[in-house]
């Protein structure tokens, strides 16, 4: 059985309600009945907020305890699952890392970083993002979205990005 079949079915039970309500017409749902660690959940409402405020809707998952992945949230126009990842350090080939890993564990398409302060280097997280999609990591992640410290928002298409890794030469 697919994996989005199964996640589907999980949150069956599970009600939504908007709560919040964004700048540009987005929206972040959140779960009725359930819950996230109450750290993170504040953290994921944050980043969520700010990407509706841009137009973007999501919908926050709650944990289930049944052994299988738990995303943080959905994306309600992608129709995609996504994990939140809110940077606590500034080492960029870390953030990076560890943020793809664990959305690619979690059976993400997308993953969200948000950044609070800024990282050592930029060009570093790019360079250790490319590498990594380079030897075929992350192969279920489609979409990273960056939250920057300014709030400024940037999409990148992961498969854009691996099409142009196999047509130009690796630094």
């Amino acid at each position: 059985m697919n994996d989005d079949i199964i996640l589907k079915s999980r949150y069956n039970n599970i009600t939504f309600s908007e709560k919040y309500k964004g700048k540009r017409g987005g929206i972040v749902e959140v779960f009725n009945n359930g819950k996230q660690r109450k750290q993170e959940y504040n953290k994921n409402l944050n980043a969520l907020k700010i990407l509706a405020d841009m137009g973007e809707r999501y919908r926050m998952l709650p944990i289930i305890e049944d052994g299988n992945k738990n995303p943080d949230a959905f994306n309600l126009k992608t129709k995609k699952y996504t994990d939140i990842k809110i940077a606590e350090s500034t080492n960029a080939k870390n953030i990076i890392q560890s943020a793809m890993k664990e959305a690619s564990k979690q059976k993400a398409s997308e993953v969200i970083i948000h950044l609070p302060i800024k990282p050592d280097s930029y060009k570093q997280m790019y360079r250790s993002l490319r590498n990594k999609l380079n030897e075929g990591h992350y192969q279920s992640l489609e979409i990273l979205t960056v939250i920057y410290p300014n709030n400024q928002v940037k999409i990148y298409n992961l498969n854009r990005i691996r099409e142009y890794i196999k047509k130009t030469p690796q630094i």
